[in-house]
């Protein structure tokens, strides 16, 4: 039976009103989760337009304050935490206000401090003066990766933070029916997700695939990248039913991130059977293990052979989607709220408790 609580806890909502990314998805899904397993949680969110709806409508949201950004967040928030009686606060998707302390905080990646050249400087600068304080106030401080934990401890040695791994829901496995082969990739523009090497794999086959990617716009990789393909396919961002057909068409999922605090979509891939090639990074050595094909992220020769070697094998296809789906039952949804659910059953969420779990 699946643990319940009642207790007096908020989630921060601003990522309501932001466009889906990976720590949205992770926010809905854990947010939508909580909202059957606590009595009385509250989704606070700020005033304006709700760009998540899909997501919105399955919560207890509530619209507190006058203003938006970063301005509700440091202010508005903190005056409604007051009057609804001090509840602990999830801030699941980065920043938290500052000054409000019986908080739990998750960051994802310590991408901005180990490669601050991918941000810009607005970016960077509200971020490296408002984080550290956030963490220094924050009850508890929480990651999705003992990759993520060991950079942020490096970057900010006054922490402590929990590992609570992100999870995948199991699907049917997807039945490929034949021709034409299909390389899928999915991610944002952002330069540690490494788009550009995806269209020149194709230089480095001399067969008749398809490579689309979603999530990346083609004016952006077109004016930085020479070879444009018949074979290639730019699909742009796409809703949740698309973006299940796009998996279920795939041959082979290719992740070539140069840097990622988890990567949920290869984990998905694999939760689906679809075989993954991936960057040889330290959080893919970690969260995918052996059940996927590791290349270096920077070589497209690599990403080509590692796909020749696959379609070529019908039966090392097989076994890498049966060893995938093995290794994404092992992070479930359920078992990350379960965990947080033991966080907030167990702590006062008090300056100077410390945080730990079973």
């Amino acid at each position: 039976m699946s643990k319940t609580l009642t207790r007096n806890v908020a989630i921060n909502g601003r990522f309501l009103t932001q466009s889906m990314s990976g720590v949205q998805r992770v926010a809905s899904e854990i947010a939508i989760r909580l909202a059957n397993r606590i009595k009385g949680l509250r989704i606070l969110c700020p005033p304006g337009p709700i760009k998540l709806a899909s997501v919105a409508e399955n919560l207890p949201v509530e619209i507190v304050g006058s203003c938006t950004g970063h301005l509700w967040e440091q202010f508005s928030l903190p005056r409604a935490l007051s009057r609804l009686g001090h509840p602990i606060l999830l801030n699941i998707t980065g920043l938290s206000p500052i000054f409000y302390s019986r908080k739990a905080l998750w960051i994802h990646d310590a991408s901005l401090f180990d490669h601050p050249e991918w941000f810009g400087w607005t970016y960077r600068l509200y971020y490296n003066t408002f984080l550290p304080l956030a963490t220094r106030r924050a009850a508890a401080v929480l990651t999705v990766s003992d990759f993520s934990r060991e950079r942020l401890v490096a970057h900010f040695p006054w922490i402590d933070p929990i590992v609570i791994h992100s999870g995948v829901q199991i699907p049917p496995p997807t039945v490929k029916a034949g021709p034409p082969e299909i390389l899928f990739a999915l991610g944002s523009l952002d330069a540690r997700k490494n788009q550009e090497v995806l269209p020149r794999i194709l230089a480095h086959l001399d067969r008749k695939v398809k490579l689309r990617i979603t999530g990346a716009a083609p004016g952006h990789l077109k004016s930085k990248i020479d070879l444009l393909d018949s074979r290639l396919e730019y699909t742009g961002y796409v809703r949740d039913e698309q973006l299940e057909q796009y998996f279920q068409e795939a041959s082979i999922f290719i992740a070539p991130s140069l840097y990622e605090g988890f990567d949920l979509p290869p984990l998905e891939a694999m939760a689906r059977g679809i075989p993954v090639i991936a960057s040889d990074i330290p959080v893919h050595r970690e969260i995918l293990g052996n059940a996927a094909v590791l290349v270096d992220s920077r070589q497209p020769e690599e990403f080509a052979r590692a796909i020749r070697d696959l379609l070529d094998n019908p039966s090392k296809m097989k076994s890498l989607s049966l060893q995938g789906r093995k290794r994404a039952r092992e992070f479930s949804w359920d078992y990350t709220v379960d965990r947080i659910l033991d966080m907030l059953d167990g702590w006062n969420f008090e300056p100077g408790e410390k945080a730990e779990l079973p």
